[in-house]
């Protein structure tokens, strides 16, 4: 189902808004900035390639594979737009409400992404886990389906198709249930407990950034099939603060703290990477059968 907009959108401008917009900027700069810098840092000091580190690689790593990095562009990008365009065309308008839509999805993949990081706290080889074999599996594949939800949004507004929006809302949902069942097995199996404490202190992170996860695709969804009051774009702006803005920048600090427990950049880095003999009374193998 397709929906029409006029040529030329009035977008909502009052000064909370506006300074809202402008703060927002600000704010997801800055976390561009740190996010940029701790995992150019990480990439350095945990490389674990064939190829020569350098540091433009590890830079260029940093960015091109920091999911916060990239929410945070696509966030500046979209505050942006509204910023230039009051009186925005149609794409314009269009454009936004696509960058605020796969706003959750780069938030799942770093989950997933931590997730994994944790399964390899204090193990010397590269594709060695904490993890049963089948888990990180699954935290592997996992971003299909949410590469799957991001062309789904890309082409709702490419075609003006809410069908295609909605269905892109649901695998995000789907994958957040996912990903919390497979947080309650680590948890529930025992893997948890068997973990050194710089793991265990990250998923505990992790655990605590559930329910803003939750709270942030509530609001998503609320924007799909509750009505145009919860759209980002045109809605009411202080939902789109207290449910979209503020729980995001709760997820990304949890996130940044339970990488930052994961492969620490200050102190003793070497006691992080203990040796296998030493995580348990036997030595664990690449990868742990189920």
């Amino acid at each position: 189902m397709s929906f029409n907009l006029p040529d030329k959108i009035s977008l909502p401008t009052n000064p909370g808004r506006h300074n809202t917009a402008i703060a927002e900027v600000v704010i997801w700069g800055t976390i561009w900035t740190v996010g940029l810098i701790i995992r150019s840092f990480q990439e350095w000091y945990y490389w674990d390639r064939s190829k020569k580190r350098t540091v433009f690689i590890c830079i260029f790593n940093g960015w091109i594979r920091n999911l916060i990095v990239i929410l945070s562009q696509v966030r500046i990008v979209g505050f942006a737009l509204y910023l230039a365009k009051p009186n925005a065309a149609k794409g314009l308008v269009i454009t936004e409400i696509v960058l605020q839509g796969i706003g959750v999805t780069p938030l799942l993949f770093e989950f997933s992404l931590v997730l994994l990081k944790c399964g390899h706290v204090g193990l010397n080889q590269r594709h060695a886990s904490h993890y049963p074999h089948l888990i990180k599996l699954l935290l592997q594949w996992i971003r299909l389906p949410i590469i799957v939800a991001v062309v789904l949004i890309v082409l709702a507004g490419s075609l003006v198709n809410i069908t295609l929006m909605k269905s892109g809302a649901c695998i995000i949902l789907a994958i957040f249930a996912f990903l919390i069942a497979i947080l309650l097995y680590l948890v529930l199996a025992g893997h948890f407990r068997t973990m050194p404490p710089a793991a265990q202190h990250a998923l505990r992170c992790v655990a605590a950034a559930v329910p803003f996860y939750a709270v942030r695709i509530t609001y998503m969804m609320l924007g799909n099939f509750g009505g145009i009051k919860y759209s980002p774009a045109v809605g009411d702006w202080k939902l789109a603060v207290g449910l979209e803005f503020v729980m995001e920048i709760a997820i990304v600090f949890l996130l940044i703290t339970a990488s930052l427990f994961a492969q620490p950049i200050i102190g003793n880095r070497k006691d992080r990477r203990i040796e296998l003999s030493e995580i348990g009374s036997q030595p664990l193998k690449e990868d742990v059968n189920v």
